[in-house]
């Protein structure tokens, strides 16, 4: 399965899927998970060529359906807390290192990365412009309200903003949190780079494992 980019189209399906017919809905719908699973693949490809090692990616993406604002691949090498994923949506494509958070222990652990492994987080993101570190609360409701730092926004406040945020929350026992460290390429970026950006793909996969450890 050849990876030849991926197109405008791959992107514009999640603002324009509810408008669509059912037959227009399917059609689309098929050809973004191919495009996709193409990616996944030459990112396997290129894992297996330099590393030696297997990338195990989830490429049947049985949760993606008509309510899903996003297509994800799961990576299964990551034994530890974090979730690896491969996140495509309506602007970007990210590479994200994810940890979900529950209770008042993983919660606790959240701000224990954040305050603890603050040099880690930084040094990633004062070296690569598409990082980005996101935390999202999940109310009973599921009403999400988050807070957001790419690259180019690092400094002390907002780090400190965004360790605030769920400390505030944490004193009003709530627990439940997104946590994600990313690697994000808007839509323009992705398409620009064509074939070359399952390279940036594999190369922010092999970032984001060693972040991964360095945090675990």
């Amino acid at each position: 399965m050849e990876f030849n980019g991926l197109l405008g189209m791959d992107f514009d399906f999640f603002k324009k899927k509810d408008k669509m017919t059912k037959e227009e809905y399917e059609t689309a719908r098929n050809e973004v998970k191919q495009h996709f699973r193409s990616l996944c693949y030459e990112v396997q490809k290129i894992y297996h060529k330099k590393t030696g090692g297997v990338l195990e990616l989830d490429k049947e993406f049985q949760n993606f359906n008509k309510r899903s604002n996003v297509i994800i691949a799961e990576c299964k090498n990551c034994q530890n807390k974090f979730k690896v994923n491969i996140h495509l949506g309506s602007d970007n494509l990210s590479v994200e290192l994810f940890f979900k958070s529950e209770t008042k222990e993983q919660c606790e652990y959240i701000i224990e990365i954040l305050k603890n492994k603050k040099s880690v987080i930084w040094e990633y993101f004062m070296s690569n412009k598409y990082m980005m570190l996101c935390v999202e609360y999940i109310s009973k409701t599921k009403k999400i309200s988050s807070v957001k730092m790419a690259s180019f926004e690092l400094n002390n406040k907002n780090y400190s903003n965004i360790l605030k945020f769920i400390e505030d929350n944490f004193s009003e026992g709530r627990y439940e949190f997104n946590f994600i460290i990313a690697f994000s390429y808007n839509k323009n970026e992705c398409l620009k780079q064509n074939k070359n950006f399952a390279n940036t793909v594999y190369e922010a996969f092999i970032n984001i494992m060693e972040i991964e450890k360095k945090l675990a």
